[in-house]
Parts: structure tokens; C-alpha cells; sequence
């Protein structure tokens, strides 16, 4: 038995229940089968949602809310373990408050005495 093929589809569909052509297919959407390709329009989701995300592997990989849950919050939360800066810097701080708040370095020369020297010397107070 041959291989069988619908002809003579409509190239410009307009309704839902007709057949779409494959080159209609391929120049309307996302081409799935090829990684190379790019959206040339924006998707509307209207209220339809992504499901079965896999662990993001890629920071430009999509994740699930569940993943995003695992990781600090940007509105506050308590921190466990160390960040890594990478050699950056944490800029904007706002006047410490209490005693543990961090401040910066021009708090630090305005308020506190500086002291040289060797280590170990005695201040006297007049």
C-alpha cells in the first residue's frame, strides 16, 4: 500500500475546522523541531499557563514557581549560607539603624574616631 497525502489545502486558513498546510505552519509559528528558530510575534497566553517546566539549566530557561520559591526573595526574607559576590559590591545602603545593620564607608569616617598605629597602643584621653 502507498503512501497517502491530502492535496489542494487551502494555503491561507480561516476557520478553525480547516486543514492548515504545512509551509502555513511553518511560516505562521515556531518551526518545534528546529532549536535554531526564533519567535517572530508574541505568544498570547490569555489565561493558559506552561506546565512540566523542567530545572532551568540555562539562565535564559524558563522555571516553574516551585523552583523560584527555593531562591531569596527580592521583598526580604532570612538568607542561609554564604553568597559569592563575584567581586561586587553592595551599593545604596541606607543609614544603619540598629546594631547590626551595615553602613558605609563614608558613615564609618564621619562617626567613628580613627585610630593608627601600631597594634596594641594605648589612647589617652585628656
Amino acid at each position: 500500500m502507498g503512501e497517502l497525502s491530502i492535496r489542494n489545502i487551502n494555503p491561507n486558513p480561516q476557520n478553525e475546522d480547516e486543514l492548515v498546510p504545512k509551509q502555513w505552519i511553518e511560516t505562521n509559528f515556531l518551526n518545534h523541531y528546529s532549536p535554531a528558530s526564533t519567535m517572530a510575534i508574541d505568544l498570547n497566553m490569555d489565561s493558559c499557563h506552561v506546565s512540566y517546566l523542567r530545572e532551568p539549566q540555562q539562565n535564559h530557561h524558563a522555571a516553574t514557581k516551585g523552583y523560584a520559591d527555593t531562591k531569596l526573595s527580592l521583598l526580604g526574607g532570612d538568607m542561609q549560607g554564604d553568597i559569592g559576590m563575584g567581586g561586587n559590591r553592595i551599593r545604596h545602603l541606607g543609614e544603619p539603624l540598629h546594631d547590626n545593620d551595615a553602613l558605609h564607608l563614608s558613615s564609618a569616617n564621619d562617626y567613628y574616631l580613627s585610630v593608627t598605629g601600631p597594634i596594641g597602643c594605648a589612647l589617652s584621653y585628656p
